[in-house]
């Protein structure tokens, strides 16, 4: 798709979407990027999670997620997988210390990377909540889309993904308490912030 108009790309993703039932209303704030990674990139920037600070993860993972975390000089700590592979509690817990700054929860083949009640501690610990959901496009929980469980979610349209344009990445804004944030980190990199 290189090369083609972003506004095309957002048309044809928002259809897609749309007819895959992939949103569940109107008022999510998605961004496309050249790449889930470097929409990962631009998300820890934004929150100041730099050098030293420590970014949580699942130790099944791709490559990708551990370049974007060191790429703005940040120390990826690598956790246990359950057997059905969601990250172990246990193992969060044993890892989080004053560094800590994000927790990536990776959602892996339909299945939430942890539940839904660690996910709102960590957030009352104001440690920033990011959901991978590259795995995972289009699963639910319960009734509810998975990649709207955090406050941000990453999405890669990469052609091994679930929902593939070949390339590309996309940021989704849950939480709308973050939006200044966003768009105006958006401004300051010199990005366009262009809607899904």
């Amino acid at each position: 798709w290189r090369g083609c108009s972003l506004n095309i790309l957002n048309n044809i993703i928002f259809s897609i979407s749309k007819n895959k039932k992939l949103y569940q209303n109107k008022d999510h704030h998605d961004y496309l990027f050249s790449s889930a990674r470097s929409a990962l990139k631009f998300v820890l920037d934004s929150f100041n999670i730099g050098f030293g600070d420590e970014v949580i993860l699942s130790s099944f993972t791709c490559d990708a997620v551990t370049k974007a975390i060191l790429a703005n000089k940040s120390v990826p700590v690598y956790i246990d997988i359950s057997s059905d592979l969601s990250m172990d509690k246990s193992s969060i817990l044993n890892a989080i210390n004053e560094k800590t700054k994000a927790i990536i929860v990776q959602n892996t083949f339909g299945r939430l990377g942890i539940s839904e009640e660690l996910i709102d501690f960590f957030k009352n610990k104001n440690i920033l909540m990011i959901e991978d959901n590259c795995l995972s496009i289009g699963s639910e929980l319960n009734g509810r889309k998975l990649g709207t469980f955090c406050p941000i979610s990453i999405w890669s349209l990469e052609v091994s993904k679930t929902l593939t344009i070949g390339w590309g990445g996309v940021m989704k804004i849950n939480d709308v308490n973050l939006l200044p944030i966003i768009n105006d980190n958006l401004i300051i990199s010199g990005l366009v912030p262009i809607t899904v």
